[in-house]
């Protein structure tokens, strides 16, 4: 008898049932549009993220190089300063050259 009783609760009538496979319907649809929802906010989310963060790597990396650039510059500089004797520039290449002074001075 609870043979019966549960088979005629879980197979029953058709009227009961159908209202279940309507309303379990509605929900499935509504479950998987908001997982699907879910999942497409993510990916955009995580693209913006990224994109941020390779934005701010790739300045970092830029600031990096210009200092390295800086620094590159001042060593050559200080290497390559205008040989000075006596406050008389006798490199020929340097900006303060005058031929006429050093050779006043080599006299």
């Amino acid at each position: 008898m609870d043979a019966v009783r549960l088979g005629g609760a879980v197979g029953g009538a058709g009227d009961g049932r159908a209202a279940l496979e309507g309303r379990s319907q509605v929900q499935e649809v509504v479950r998987y549009s908001a997982l699907l929802t879910g999942v497409f906010y993510g990916i955009v989310h995580r693209r913006t993220l990224q994109a941020e963060y390779d934005h701010s790597h790739e300045t970092a990396l830029i600031k990096k190089r210009e200092h390295w650039l800086e620094e590159a510059k001042k060593a050559w500089a200080e290497k390559n300063k205008p040989k000075v004797e006596g406050g008389l520039v006798t490199d020929p290449d340097a900006p303060g050259f005058d031929l006429e002074a050093v050779l006043k001075s080599l006299e």
